[in-house]
């Protein structure tokens, strides 16, 4: 499903900017007549707009869905992690089964930590380590 609506995504959003492109130069084209130029403009114009708004339409949900998908995999792999160290998770485990930078993986855990009124450890190395109470 996804692999067609990516092919149909690019179809559409190519088909319309040639359309408008098509609409932008019919007006200077000298090779169409002066009655048909308005008339050519026009119809590439109506049929170019609908197709790439549709293509931008399909592009953002495509969007949209890969970082549900995102989040969705980092929220698993939170819970997975705090499950097998019995409320205990490091930033660094974090970051890496989550493919998160630090940076992002500390702005999670934080706001996790929060939400759920967890501590945290930074140890004489460095390393931060949360506690979730189950």
């Amino acid at each position: 499903m996804s692999i067609f609506r990516k092919i149909s995504a690019g179809v559409l959003l190519i088909s319309g900017i040639f359309c408008l492109l098509v609409a932008a130069y019919t007006p200077v084209d000298k090779e169409v007549n002066q009655e048909d130029k308005l008339s050519h403009a026009v119809a590439f114009l109506v049929l170019g707009l609908p197709l790439t708004a549709v293509g931008t339409w399909t592009v953002w949900g495509l969007h949209r869905d890969s970082q549900k998908e995102k989040t969705a995999h980092i929220d698993f792999t939170f819970y997975r992690l705090i499950e097998e160290g019995q409320g205990q998770i490091t930033l660094m485990r974090f970051a890496r089964d989550t493919q998160l930078t630090d940076a992002e993986a500390k702005v999670y855990l934080d706001e996790k930590a929060k939400a759920f009124n967890a501590n945290f450890d930074v140890s004489p190395e460095g390393g931060v380590s949360y506690s979730f109470h189950l």
